[in-house]
């Protein structure tokens, strides 16, 4: 049974799309890889995705461009995809995704009218690429008393848990989030900034997309006096579950913290890369006193966040990345939406409610034929 999935990040540096081979036919889902591709936004369009995360002019028009672009980008990366693996569009059940997010403010307490906004045209899709199109899977967890995030944990579960072995999986995208597997349980919420914020000071200070293996931040010192800062932001404090977006988390919020000072750019790389790991392994030491910890999404390629983040979780821990458990780290989050696909398409629950908080598991999202 052949599914696609799709995933534009946060980062919102292109789509990653994803051909798998799904087994429902025991137990646990065997969730085979078939080929993946990858699609580049241009520059420009990542500057106009961005810019949307934050409240200005002419929103709407600006956002009803950007969903007729992004549409043509997702179905560019699933009619490569099916060229390069010379696969018909009649051959895939249906393809999942969830858009581009640009607002994500699902928290009573910060929004008294809970939200969330992906770009994408699901129609468009379908007609683009002859497939069915399974999507918009937030919104029905939000509409249960969810966050509508994080989606990923029902997924880690269905191909990662372990009978005898208590596991987290750490995905650090622009977003970084953490799913707990335990002995059947399962849980996880967003910890905050992954490679958001640091990629956005990479751009605005050195021209570069990210931190290459963290070559800027091995080079800085990390500012105690900014991080302790920095980590005095709300969220950090909330009780999971808790879910976030990077609106919360952009340069407009941090620049103000620095006014004064005389960071070089290295020390702000250090500090901001040093934020996102400290976060994330005080959440996992505050939910587990020990488990094995594997780590995927982008920032699995940022080898001295990923130093930092063994350093400070202690000899409790065994970090790895889900290699080990035999998918690439760049491949889960795309294969989690055809996932995601599957499940919809077949009239199954997607959402894990001890990770949402929604009060109920459900069939999520909608289905649009071609």
């Amino acid at each position: 049974m052949y599914y696609i999935g799709l995933m534009s990040g946060t980062s919102a540096d292109g789509v990653d799309a994803a051909l798998v081979e799904i087994d429902s036919s025991t137990h646990q889902d065997s969730v085979k890889l078939v080929g993946y591709t990858s699609v580049n936004f241009s520059a420009s369009l990542q500057k106009e995705i961005i810019a949307l995360y934050t409240q200005g002019d002419n929103e709407i028009d600006r956002l009803g461009v950007l969903t007729h672009i992004i549409s043509e980008y997702y179905a560019r990366a699933v009619n490569t995809l099916l060229e390069h693996h010379s696969i018909l569009p009649s051959s895939i059940n249906a393809l999942g995704c969830h858009g581009q997010t640009v607002r994500h403010r699902p928290d009573t307490r910060i929004c008294p009218h809970p939200f969330t906004l992906q770009l994408l045209d699901p129609s468009m899709v379908a007609q683009l690429t002859g497939i069915t199109v399974a999507c918009d899977f937030r919104r029905k967890d939000m509409a249960l008393g969810g966050q509508g995030a994080p989606l990923v944990p029902a997924f880690h579960h269905a191909i990662f848990a372990h009978p005898a072995q208590a596991r987290c999986i750490v995905n650090i995208g622009g977003i970084a989030n953490l799913t707990f597997l335990d002995n059947g349980n399962v849980s996880g919420f967003d910890t905050g900034p992954g490679n958001a914020l640091i990629d956005a000071w990479m751009q605005a200070a050195f021209d570069q997309a990210f931190d290459h293996n963290g070559e800027h931040a091995n080079q800085g010192q990390v500012q105690i006096n900014l991080l302790d800062t920095l980590n005095q932001h709300i969220f950090f404090k909330q009780q999971p579950p808790k879910s976030t977006g990077r609106e919360e988390f952009t340069l407009e919020w941090l620049t103000p913290y620095l006014s004064g000072n005389d960071y070089s750019n290295n020390d702000i790389i250090a500090t901001l890369t040093e934020l996102t790991a400290s976060t994330i392994t005080h959440a996992i030491q505050d939910q587990k006193d020990t488990c094995d910890v594997f780590i995927c999404g982008g920032g699995a390629r940022n080898s001295y966040l990923l130093s930092r983040i063994e350093v400070l979780l202690g000899d409790n821990y065994r970090v790895k990345n889900t290699l080990t458990l035999g998918v690439d780290p760049q491949h889960v989050e795309a294969m989690a939406f055809a996932w995601l696909a599957k499940q919809t398409f077949n009239h199954l629950t997607g959402n894990e409610p001890s990770a949402t908080g929604a009060s109920r598991k459900a069939i999520l999202g909608g289905i649009y034929p071609p």
